[in-house]
């Protein structure tokens, strides 16, 4: 039964995710319904009163929000997103961004053929160096946009090739990505570069059917 209501509860949480609740505000929810559940399944395990069910149920919260609140400050992830943000700030300030975008659409325009796929490896690329997906879809979706437009593909498609370029795990070539840095600490003998090493070959091939299907 509490395996069942767990699967309830995940596929809650990913249908709210879906319906374009706040993804973590979503899964914050899900986290406390899980930790709801597993304190009542195991005080009753235990024959527990009602008062106790209360009290494990109300420590299995606290220890949700502990975690919650600990990896909002962690350094592993503070410091490379902010320094990332920064970045690509730096980036937008000095026009860098847009020196890079406008190098790398220059052949599209041209063979109208591989403005889709194009759109899709540009938006890879500049997630290698703006770690950032947000600021990724930014800076190439100001010059890569109006260009597909005029090239009369339609706005949705335009939109879904914008987002999965950025979105495909160009960052994970980037030693200094946030996900890296984390399996790095983790890891203690492992450095981030080794990890970017075994992820390029993989990455390739993700990038490649990707692109190919879409």
């Amino acid at each position: 039964m509490q395996f069942v209501l767990s699967l309830v509860i995940i596929a809650a949480a990913v249908f709210a995710i879906m319906r374009k609740v706040d993804v973590r505000l979503a899964l914050l929810f899900a986290a406390l319904a899980l930790a709801t559940l597993a304190g009542i399944t195991s005080a009753l395990r235990d024959a527990g009163s009602t008062a106790g069910i209360l009290a494990t149920v109300a420590g299995n919260h606290a220890a949700v929000v502990r975690t919650l609140l600990k990896t909002l400050s962690n350094e592993q992830f503070v410091v490379p997103i902010c320094c990332a943000m920064g970045f690509a700030h730096v980036l937008l300030l000095t026009g860098c961004d847009q020196h890079l975008v406008h190098l790398l659409i220059r052949p599209l325009r041209r063979v109208r053929i591989f403005l889709i796929p194009g759109a899709v490896l540009v938006g890879f690329l500049v997630n290698l160096p703006v770690i950032s997906q947000t600021s990724t879809a930014i800076a190439v979706g100001t010059l890569l946009v109006p260009l597909m437009l005029a090239a009369r593909i339609s706005p949705l498609t335009t939109g879904a090739a914008l987002l999965l370029g950025a979105s495909l795990g160009g960052e994970l070539l980037n030693p200094g990505a946030p996900e890296l840095r984390t399996v790095s600490s983790a890891l203690v003998d492992v450095d981030a570069a080794d990890c970017v090493s075994r992820i390029f070959p993989l990455l390739m091939v993700q990038l490649g059917v990707a692109t190919v299907v879409f």
